[in-house]
């Protein structure tokens, strides 16, 4: 926020690829993010997007070094998740959140363990932690939000997809989504990612026969 203007901010893919942004954007050189994403956007459109953020002098790297980048002021905007952003809010850097083309939901499971001495005892527990009081307890004691209830980031987030009009994508729920992930194209897609990023956004995607 302390470069670009609300008004201004990439709000898709697309716009990242711009010559104004050159330079001056962090993209994760993991693959596994880009492959779902081509599954949910289509693979033609993700990967000649990425190939063009990738010619426009993007800097790639883990989470915690765009994260360290960004605060550091050499790039501008990092590609990240909510916890960095958290993270980042706790230190005092000033940061403001936006989604791009969608927004990915991920589930955190609280399970009791088989054969548990004190089940029922486990249970209320999960049952705390999944409820209001449950969630203002997370957030004061781990910086982790839930996007359920109000009072917190993760919820912020949600409702200023929601007046942008940027769907949500529950990975959990979604089963189309988990099938691919679980297929041998999760993989070959993901290759094919690693090489694109690897030149630079010069190598040519497969078409799908």
């Amino acid at each position: 926020p302390k470069k670009i203007s609300p008004e201004k901010v990439p709000k898709s893919f697309e716009d990242m690829a711009k010559p104004q942004w050159k330079g001056k954007i962090g993209i994760p050189s993991a693959t596994s993010g880009w492959t779902r994403r081509a599954f949910v956007l289509g693979k033609e459109k993700v990967f000649d997007e990425l190939r063009g953020i990738l010619k426009n002098d993007v800097i790639l790297g883990r989470y915690s070094t765009l994260h360290n980048r960004f605060q550091l002021e050499e790039i501008w905007m990092a590609f990240t998740i909510s916890s960095y952003w958290h993270y980042a809010i706790t230190k005092g850097v000033p940061v403001a959140w936006q989604s791009l083309d969608y927004a990915e939901v991920p589930y955190y499971v609280l399970a009791v363990t088989k054969g548990s001495k004190h089940p029922n005892a486990a249970k209320l527990v999960a049952v705390y932690l999944a409820s209001p009081a449950g969630a203002k307890f997370m957030l004061e004691e781990s910086g982790t939000g839930n996007l359920f209830y109000p009072g917190n980031f993760e919820n912020d987030f949600s409702v200023q997809n929601k007046k942008q009009g940027i769907r949500e994508v529950f990975t959990a729920e979604d089963m189309k989504l988990i099938n691919f992930i679980d297929s041998k194209d999760f993989n070959a897609w993901g290759k094919e990612l690693k090489l694109l990023i690897d030149t630079g956004g010069t190598a040519k995607n497969k078409k799908k026969k």
